[in-house]
């Protein structure tokens, strides 16, 4: 995701992106301030179905285009309303098809600690 920082919140970084505010950890390495452009990952496995636990957190919708069985984990692709491509890996074991199908939304969500913000360097 790319993003500007909009806010400070103690040691995480509020970023405002085409895709909505997230919350994403600093980088004691890269220092941030409000209005800095940003990009940051969030690795596939860590994209977890469904709705939020609590209120507040990273959420993101998106529409499924696609899904393909890769050994003991389903790959979805999704896009995002502003047409960003995301992946969403699943274990097998506890995969529904029935709960993502082709063309209709799915929400994900992830910790913000699962965000990575990428550097320059």
């Amino acid at each position: 995701f790319e993003g500007t920082v909009r806010a400070l919140n103690g040691s995480e970084l509020l970023v405002t992106t085409e895709s909505g505010e997230f919350s994403v950890p600093s980088s004691l390495d890269h220092a941030c301030k409000p209005g800095d452009k940003v990009t940051f990952v969030v690795a596939a496995d860590h994209l977890l179905p469904g709705a939020l636990p609590h209120p507040q957190g990273n959420r993101v919708v998106g529409c499924v285009s696609g899904m393909e069985m890769m050994g003991s984990m389903f790959s979805l692709d999704l896009a995002t309303p502003a047409g960003r491509p995301l992946q969403a890996h699943l274990p097998s074991a506890h995969f529904d098809p029935s709960r993502f199908p082709i063309g209709r939304d799915a929400e994900f969500h992830w910790e913000t600690a699962n965000a990575h913000l990428l550097t320059e360097d």
